[in-house]
């Protein structure tokens, strides 16, 4: 029935109180299910106020080869996009014990070429918000392979806003091949659990991001992860673009990034914090950092605000 939809541009599904999914599979006469490929030209899908919506799609895999805009609001039950009838929901306590976790997006469910514009807010059951690919295929698949699905999803990614997803925990994990090389604007707030925003390595991706935002995270420690764990040689991290970064009401952030590296930050003009970062004495923990263009602005409570010194409190405030 969807692909009877072929000039379809933007679709937008809202205050649905019982629907459960979107799209579902058809099967034709010998049985095989059909619609890899739905809504051929679709560039908006916007998902507002679903209580109950479960998934976008039921069944293996799905195209969206020209969806450039998505927006998820509001639906505290979705926890994939993706998801056939033998797929079954994993609990949060199985998730924990035995580190399953079923991603809102999976490089070998959903194809997503065009999508510049992803906004994900108070979405309570995503865990984990995209894979590389499959874990029980990480050991089995090729170089070529992987190459291929680690850019599937994120290759034109321009925007990314998250808020008010309470489980989620980072947005990429630390082992992690993907990339952001187009992504110019990150917007992460009100995320209790959220540690950190990438790892090293996903960072060196950066390239074009001009604006990073976190607010509201109780759990986030640094900005960029510095734990034993994730694996980089480069002993620079060089952010070419970034103009903008806002720090707000971050109890328990520490540091930008502890790690022992240099920072290096070109553009940056503006740092803003804002509301109480009581932890946050220093901006690079054990290494070295380059700024030639900022000018710090800090207004520590909504009363009181104050300008100090750049190296004074990339130092320690």
């Amino acid at each position: 029935m969807a692909n009877s939809f072929v000039h379809l541009r933007a679709l937008g599904v809202r205050n649905c109180k019982l629907l459960k999914k979107i799209v579902v599979t058809e099967e034709s006469g010998d049985g095989i299910r059909s619609q890899k490929s739905c809504f051929p030209a679709l560039k908006i899908l916007h998902l507002f106020k679903l209580p109950n919506l479960e998934k976008f799609y039921a069944g293996d895999h799905i195209e969206c080869l020209f969806l450039e805009a998505l927006k998820i609001k509001n639906c505290p039950k979705i926890n994939t996009f993706v998801s056939n009838s033998t797929d079954k929901a994993v609990p949060e306590e199985t998730n924990m014990i035995s580190g399953a976790r079923q991603p809102l997006f999976s490089n070998q469910k959903v194809t997503l070429p065009k999508l510049r514009i992803l906004t994900l807010e108070i979405c309570n059951s995503v865990i984990e918000i995209w894979d590389d690919y499959d874990t029980k295929d990480r050991g089995q698949q090729s170089a070529a392979a992987a190459g291929r699905s680690r850019s599937a999803i994120f290759q034109s990614l321009e925007f990314l806003r998250i808020s008010k997803c309470g489980r989620l925990n980072k947005l990429l994990e630390a082992n992690s091949s993907s990339s952001f090389e187009n992504l110019t604007v990150l917007e992460v707030s009100d995320c209790e659990r959220m540690e950190y925003l990438f790892t090293p390595s996903a960072a060196k991706t950066l390239v074009l991001l001009k604006k990073m935002g976190a607010s509201k995270c109780q759990a986030m420690t640094e900005i960029i992860a510095s734990s034993p764990e994730v694996d980089h040689d480069d002993k620079l991290l060089s952010f070419d673009n970034l103009e903008l970064l806002v720090l707000e009401s971050l109890p328990s952030l520490t540091s930008f990034y502890m790690g022992n590296c240099t920072l290096e930050f070109p553009k940056l003009s503006r740092v803003v914090v804002v509301g109480s970062c009581p932890e946050l004495w220093s901006f690079c923990g054990q290494g070295t950092i380059t700024t030639p263009k900022l000018r710090t602005f800090v207004r520590r409570t909504s009363r009181k605000r104050r300008w100090i010194r750049l190296d004074a409190w990339l130092r320690g405030c």
